[in-house]
């Protein structure tokens, strides 16, 4: 297991971790090694990205073989494959998500992870549709129902998530 992966999942008792790491493709190695550990212990984790352009990138690298546990959901998707997703969560059958903001409202099971990754992007926030919510707060809040832990990542932080991590 990545030394990265190990610390993260070491950290997750703090409910909040900051991953920033330049190298997208690093990042993506480590969700999917997030991934594999929330698979084995039958936990499920929400990657949440800011565009369904991102969505789509991030699952493919992660779900090259079409493995069934781990799901793309956003709005690009048909009604009848996001339907396959959301009783796919409701039963525990789907173990990792990767979506845009509708993803949020997923009837996740047991939800150990939610990584929003390039938390930076302002498209997380929707201004010309409803709900008008930014995905950082939804998360947050999907994070405590859940008690779930939060992993903000990108290539550099917000000033949020700086302020985050020096208080």
């Amino acid at each position: 297991v990545d030394p990265v992966v190990m610390e993260i999942l070491n950290n997750r008792k703090k409910r909040v971790v900051n991953l920033i790491e330049p190298d997208h493709a690093k990042r993506l190695t480590i969700f999917s090694g997030l991934a594999d550990h929330v698979i084995e212990q039958q936990e499920q984790l929400l990657i949440l990205v800011p565009e369904i352009w991102m969505a789509n990138h991030v699952h493919q690298h992660m779900n090259p073989t079409n493995d069934p546990r781990i799901a793309l959901y956003s709005a690009g998707m048909t009604t009848a494959d996001r339907a396959r997703v959301w009783y796919g969560c409701a039963q525990g059958n789907v173990t990792v998500v990767i979506g845009t903001q509708k993803a949020l409202f997923l009837p996740f099971l047991n939800l150990s992870t939610i990584v929003l990754e390039e938390e930076f992007y302002p498209t997380h926030k929707l201004w010309d549709q409803y709900p008008r919510l930014h995905n950082r707060d939804g998360a947050t809040q999907l994070a405590q129902i859940h008690n779930s832990a939060l992993i903000s990542s990108g290539s550099f932080p917000s000033l949020t998530a700086h302020h985050q991590a020096i208080t």
